[in-house]
């Protein structure tokens, strides 16, 4: 299965289904989507993520964003960066077809679709 994770065709899926619902101001590790398309470059961006992903020298790199409070302390956001919402997304696109089908009907949270499941 991990290597349709790092499948060529599966992470330019993956990259596709992301552009669309990223947020462009959101930059957990400083980089946006148009910052890729525009400076680095599609490909070479999700070959060199499929590379860290072949030979496991990819890690989440975390949320480096935080949010002031009024009493000065910081909340962390868990906004993942961009490499980690492809590699999350590659990995939905593998496994949801597996446990999909097995899932009751009536189990609709967080799942494709689930308003239209509700009758």
């Amino acid at each position: 299965m991990f290597n349709l994770v790092h499948d060529p065709a599966t992470l330019m899926v993956a990259w596709a289904r992301v552009r669309v619902i990223a947020v462009p101001q959101c930059r957990a590790d400083g980089v946006v989507c148009s910052h890729i398309e525009n400076h680095v470059g599609v490909e070479p961006f999700l070959r060199d993520l499929r590379a860290r992903l072949k030979d496991g020298t990819t890690a989440p790199a975390g949320s480096g964003t935080g949010d002031p409070q009024e009493s000065g302390k910081v909340r962390r956001l868990g906004i993942p960066a961009v490499a980690d919402r492809v590699v999350q997304m590659a990995l939905k696109l593998v496994i949801e077809p597996v446990f999909e089908p097995g899932q009751y009907r009536s189990s609709y949270a967080y799942r494709p679709d689930a308003g239209r499941t509700m009758r």
